[in-house]
C-alpha cells in the first residue's frame, strides 16, 4: 500500500509545494538574521514574506477578485503542465488519481454505515476489520481503483483546497510570533523609510510620536530634547522625498543603508534629532549578532589559547565581527598611484608556505638560523684495564722477589 499511496497524485503535488512553502519561511527567517537589519525593518520583510506565501499557495483577494487561485512558483507550474502532458507519467512512473469522497459506492457506504451501527459500543476496532474485509486485505498488491486521467483538474482542485488551508494556518502563527508592538520602540517606525515613502501629505506627520521619543530619552539628549521636533519638521519634507523616490526603484527600502547617505546632512539640522536616528539604527530586532558574537568568541579562545587575556580577546573579536576583508598592503609602482590595500592574492599563499616550511627546523633557544661554529670537544683518554692490572702485578712480584 505504501508504494500506492506515492504513486498519488496528490501526495506529488503537496510535497512539492511543502518544500517550497518550506523554502520561503527559510528565506524569512534568513532576512531576520541580516547584521544591517534595523528594528523598523521587521514588518517590511514580514509582510513581503507572507504576501509571496499567501499569493502563492493559497485562495486570497487580489484585486477585484475576492477569491484568487493560487499563483504557485514556477517548479510547481511546471510539474503541473508536465504531469497534464505527459498524462501523469512522472520520471518514468505513472501516478494515479485517488477516488474522491463523493464516488464511493453506495453500496460500500452503506456497509460502512451498518457495520458503524451495529458496533457502537464497542471501541471501534470492529468497524475497521469489517470495512476492510469489505475493500479488500491490506496485504493485496493490487492497486485501487482509480479514475481516468482526465479527472485530473479535479484531483488538482482537492490539493489546492487542501494547501490553501494548510498555508493560511502557517500564516496565522507566524503573525502571533510578531504582535502589534505598543512600546517606545514602535514609535521609531515613523522614522522608516517606508513610512515616510507611504506618507500621503498628513499634517504634522510624525511630530507627535518623535516629541515622544525626544522626552523618552531626555536623558541622552539633555534638557534640550524638545528641539528635535523642530529639527523634524525642517527635515521631514526631504526625507519623504528622497524615500518616494527610492520606492520607484522597487528595492527593499531598509533603514540603515537609507540613512547612511542622509546622515551627514541630517547632523547638520540638529543634534537631537540625529542622536534619535543614531538610537532606532542600532536597535537590534534579533539575537542573530549576539550568536556571531559568541561564535567569534569560540573560534578565536580556543582550549590551546585559554591563557588570552580580555582584551587581547575584545580586539581579535571586534577585527572578525567588523573588521574589513583579508587584504594585503601593495607595493608602490613607479608612476603608477595604487590603493594602499587591495583584496588578498592567492599567489601569495604558496611563497609563504615555503618560507614557513623553511623555518620548521628551527630551534627556539637559539638565536640565528645559521649553523652552529665546529666546537672543540673535550676528549675522554681512553684507558686499557688490563694493561693497568699486569703491570700491577708485575710490580708486586718484583717486590716480593727484593724482599726475599
Amino acid at each position: 500500500m505504501l508504494f500506492h499511496t506515492c504513486r498519488q497524485v496528490d501526495n506529488l503535488l503537496l510535497i512539492t509545494c511543502i518544500d517550497g512553502v518550506l523554502a520561503a519561511t527559510a528565506e524569512l527567517s534568513k532576512w531576520f538574521q541580516q547584521s544591517d537589519l534595523a528594528l523598523v525593518d521587521v514588518h517590511q520583510y514580514l509582510e513581503l514574506g507572507l504576501r509571496h506565501l499567501i499569493n502563492a499557495y493559497t485562495y486570497h483577494k487580489e484585486g477585484e477578485t475576492s477569491n484568487a487561485p493560487p499563483s504557485f512558483t514556477a517548479p510547481i507550474q511546471a510539474l503541473i503542465k508536465d504531469l497534464a502532458a505527459k498524462d501523469g507519467v512522472f520520471h518514468g512512473h505513472q501516478m494515479v488519481l485517488t477516488t474522491p469522497p463523493t464516488t464511493i459506492a453506495p453500496a460500500t457506504t452503506t456497509t460502512a454505515t451498518t457495520t458503524a451501527e451495529s458496533d457502537s459500543d464497542n471501541d471501534g476496532s470492529d468497524t475497521n476489520t469489517d470495512t476492510t474485509a469489505e475493500s479488500g486485505s491490506d496485504d493485496d498488491d493490487t492497486a485501487p481503483t482509480a479514475p481516468s486521467w482526465a479527472a485530473f483538474p479535479q484531483t488538482l482542485f482537492r490539493s489546492k483546497l487542501a494547501l490553501s488551508s494548510m498555508v493560511k494556518k502557517l500564516v496565522e502563527n507566524i503573525k502571533m510570533r510578531f504582535p502589534a508592538d505598543v512600546s517606545v520602540a514602535a514609535k521609531f517606525g515613523v522614522l522608516g523609510p517606508r513610512a515616510l515613502a507611504a506618507d500621503s501629505g498628513v499634517p504634522k506627520y510624525g511630530e507627535e510620536e518623535v516629541a515622544a521619543l525626544a522626552q523618552h530619552f531626555k536623558p541622552v539628549l539633555g534638557d534640550d530634547c524638545l528641539l528635535a521636533v523642530d529639527q523634524w519638521v525642517m527635515a521631514r519634507a526631504r526625507l519623504i522625498a528622497v524615500a518616494k523616490e527610492q520606492k520607484k526603484s522597487g528595492d527593499v527600502m531598509k533603514a540603515r543603508p537609507f540613512y547612511e547617505r542622509l546622515l551627514s546632512w541630517l547632523s547638520g539640522m540638529g543634534r537631537e534629532l540625529t542622536v534619535l536616528v543614531q538610537i532606532m539604527l542600532v536597535l537590534q530586532p534579533s539575537t542573530a549578532e549576539v550568536e556571531r558574537g559568541f561564535s567569534a568568541m569560540n573560534d578565536i579562545k580556543t582550549p590551546g589559547r585559554a591563557s588570552m587575556k580580555l582584551g587581547t580577546l575584545d580586539v581579535l573579536m571586534r577585527v572578525r565581527l567588523v573588521g574589513p576583508p583579508i587584504a594585503y598592503q601593495q607595493r608602490p609602482v613607479a608612476g603608477v598611484s595604487l590603493a594602499p590595500y587591495a583584496e588578498f592574492d592567492a599567489t601569495l599563499l604558496g611563497p609563504a608556505v615555503q618560507k614557513f616550511a623553511a623555518k620548521l627546523g628551527r630551534v627556539p633557544q637559539r638565536s640565528s638560523h645559521n649553523a652552529r661554529p665546529s666546537r672543540v670537544k673535550h676528549r675522554v683518554c681512553e684507558i686499557d684495564v688490563k694493561a693497568l692490572l699486569k703491570e700491577a702485578e708485575e710490580e708486586a712480584v718484583q717486590n716480593v722477589d727484593v724482599s726475599c
